[in-house]
């Protein structure tokens, strides 16, 4: 069948499902539904994420894609700083203790995601482009989220600080100065060829800070990727037959609650399915979805899985990945997604290191 004819189908699809939800579940989860697909849209049409970033960084001193990361960043702190802190406690921040768990876990997923060469959302997008990789390492990587999350009670112990808040308008003004320094550490270690700032990461920048502001406003909490991947597993184990009560996680009231309910109720994971849909829906437009579906070695495909198991049981560790801990951390005016951004950065440069004896580039 042609492209032409899947255009159309693709978009009154995407029609059916958003009005399914809207229907069925409510019109503020169609809404949560639809900036998930915007943010597939995005990340798949400007072919922009956060482990690609990272590692033009690593290896060829070009910063822009950080650049884009901290602009976007410091748009998104703009407003919701505020609104957290002048909130009658409606909205919930991307907020997270601060110890060696946390420290540990990110540090991990930087290894990882260099070797999957995608971060959460960057799985999800890639997944969507029919990129056999992501294919293989999304179910992993949600396997991997629900064992950290049956397990997250344990490793918490290992975390000495409560979560600590840069709020309010000096919160605000200390997240700046933060990210403005960060972006002359940055620049001092770049190549000076790549100082002009491309305009499409300008866009991006912005596209992404509205998006995430959108969300918390709707949702009521900060965008996130790991914990819908962790629940839909847990939804399987329950649906199996497997009993989860003697998890701490999965015995909260909260969490039982949404293991019962239907995935459209979940806030993560219409999030992550609408990234998915949005990142299709440009494969398709560009007629090149499932063209990245080419001939792999079993041992590559072998590392991608247990390198993206160890993502999402990692990535329970730290609180989030790039979207959750990273960027909706620091948004949020929390310091561990400052300490998050500093280990996962030093893993992802052992992970690109790591990456030729993995029989990868």
């Amino acid at each position: 069948m042609r492209n032409w004819i899947f255009r159309p189908l693709l978009f009154l699809l995407i029609i059916i499902i958003t009005f399914y939800v809207s229907l069925f579940v409510g019109s503020r989860y169609a809404l949560i539904l639809m900036i998930g697909i915007f943010l597939g849209l995005s990340f798949e049409g400007f072919g922009f994420g956060f482990s690609g970033a990272w590692r033009s960084m690593i290896m060829e001193r070009n910063p822009n894609g950080i650049f884009s990361h901290l602009l976007s960043i410091g748009i998104a702190s703009l407003f919701i700083i505020p609104l957290l802190h002048f909130n009658d406690q409606s909205l919930r921040g991307g907020v997270a203790p601060i110890g060696f768990s946390m420290i540990f876990g990110s540090f991990i997923f930087g290894v990882g995601m260099q070797i999957v060469k995608g971060c959460g959302s960057g799985i999800l997008v890639n997944a969507g482009s029919g990129n056999i990789y992501a294919l293989a390492a999304l179910p992993f990587f949600s396997i991997g989220s629900f064992l950290g999350a049956y397990h997250i009670s344990w490793w918490n112990n290992f975390n000495f600080s409560n979560p600590l808040l840069l709020d309010g308008w000096l919160g605000l003004a200390t997240t700046l100065v933060l990210l403005l320094l960060t972006y002359f550490l940055i620049r001092y270690f770049s190549s000076p060829k790549y100082f002009k700032f491309p305009k499409k990461y300008i866009f991006f920048s912005i596209i992404l800070a509205m998006l995430a502001t959108f969300h918390i406003v709707v949702s009521g909490q900060p965008l996130g990727i790991v914990y819908g991947l962790g629940l839909w597993i847990s939804k399987l184990a329950v649906g199996s037959g497997i009993d989860l009560s003697n998890s701490v996680f999965f015995k909260n009231e909260i969490n039982a609650i949404r293991i019962k309910e239907s995935i459209f109720t979940d806030i993560t994971s219409l999030t992550s399915i609408g990234i998915i849909i949005g990142s299709i829906s440009v494969g398709l437009w560009r007629k090149n979805t499932l063209n990245e579906v080419v001939s792999s070695s079993w041992m590559s495909i072998l590392v991608i899985v247990i390198s993206a198991f160890l993502m999402g049981y990692s990535a329970r560790l730290a609180f989030g990945c790039n979207i959750g801990a990273f960027f909706s951390g620091i948004s949020s005016g929390s310091i561990h997604g400052w300490l998050w951004f500093v280990s996962a950065f030093f893993g992802s440069y052992l992970g690109i290191k790591f990456r030729p004896y993995c029989g990868f580039k």
